[in-house]
């Protein structure tokens, strides 16, 4: 998930879709996006050296293409990781 792009044998050269990846503390996306199911991301975040942000935005922007969903699910993702990260943290909690 981490990776940019490889390259596949048989099938030549494939990137990553997620333009999240190296921003935010972004270090695992993977997405995916149809018609139907509209665009969707599962990613991993880290927020410092010890914490580790873990989310799933699914269902954005349904029943239009899937690289409008895509984006939805891009633009939804980076606003909820971006407000996580910079929610102050208390001493004793644990998240």
């Amino acid at each position: 998930m981490a990776t940019r792009e490889t390259t596949v044998p048989g099938v030549g050269r494939v990137a990553n879709g997620s333009t999240l990846l190296g921003t935010s503390g972004v270090v695992g996306p993977k997405t995916g996006s149809s018609t139907p199911a509209g665009g969707n991301l599962l990613s991993a975040a880290k927020t410092d050296g010890t914490h580790l942000l873990l989310g799933a935005v699914l269902h954005q922007r349904a029943n239009t293409t899937p690289a409008e969903g895509l984006t939805a699910a891009l633009e939804a993702s980076r606003t909820l990781i971006d407000g996580l990260r910079a929610r102050p943290r208390t001493q004793g909690s644990d998240g």
